[in-house]
């Protein structure tokens, strides 16, 4: 069988065996040819943070709401103890800091999805001028609040065209919608799509990426499903099991 792999999206970064949302998490996927997904919140002075709560008590040594707190505070606590003690004092990185590790350690060309958490007026200006300081329109994609929201898609729009943004569907009753947007450049699926879907998608040419029903389950025959369907790129909290099962399966 001669199959392309669609590119593997690693949620979080390599979140099961590294802290999520650290450098270390990201480097570790980097390395391992693996694409990112990534979770952007905004600070109290206004600057983005990659963290996926909306407080930091989970995921690292401080307590409260990520947007009542400063960028100094933040960069001062542990990101990494939490997960086991040899990540101590990592710490919470700005998006700054992660474009420039992914322009500075990817080995090949790559996904990165920006799970964009923070809708707050102006946050998409940012966001893109720091994509294009670090030359990497050609390899991210907008979800997160994206997904959902016409009016935040054409936001992105206005400020850079270039901004590949996505749309989600949960339904099939919602594809038909999803494929005539003309705000999206990708259809995320969060269902197994059928091939005339997917076929339907590239004839209106968009990209697709898909988890499937639940991101954070092991789902290898889902895995196998979508490789088959020629998807673009699978979303999964478990990268390496996913590329294990399709080599195993070729």
């Amino acid at each position: 069988m001669n199959i392309k792999n669609p590119i593997i999206i690693a949620h979080r970064g390599l979140a099961g065996h590294t802290p999520e949302n650290t450098l270390a998490a990201y480097t570790a996927a980097l390395e391992l040819g693996f694409g990112l997904e990534i979770d952007l919140r905004l600070t109290a002075d206004e600057k983005i943070v990659m963290v996926h709560d909306q407080t930091l008590n989970r995921t690292t040594n401080g307590q409260g709401q990520v947007s009542q707190k400063n960028l100094a505070e933040i960069k001062r606590l542990d990101a990494g103890s939490w997960f086991d003690s040899s990540f101590r004092n990592q710490r919470v990185p700005t998006l700054g800091d992660t474009l420039k590790l992914i322009r500075e350690r990817r080995r090949i060309p790559t996904v990165i999805a920006l799970d964009v958490k923070a809708e707050e007026f102006s946050v998409e200006v940012d966001i893109c001028a720091q994509v294009e300081h670090y030359k990497l329109f050609d390899q991210v994609v907008g979800i997160g609040g994206l997904l959902s929201s016409a009016e935040f898609r054409h936001r992105f729009k206005a400020v850079d065209t270039r901004f590949p943004t996505a749309i989600g569907v949960n339904t099939s009753a919602e594809w038909e919608a999803a494929l005539s947007d003309d705000s999206a450049d990708w259809i995320y699926f969060r269902f197994i799509p059928n091939e005339a879907q997917v076929a339907d998608a590239r004839e209106a040419g968009k990209r697709v990426l898909s988890s499937g029903p639940v991101v954070m389950q092991h789902q290898p025959e889902n895995w196998l499903r979508m490789r088959e369907l020629g998807v673009d790129t699978v979303l999964t909290d478990y990268p390496l099991e996913c590329r294990r099962c399709w080599q195993t399966s070729q």
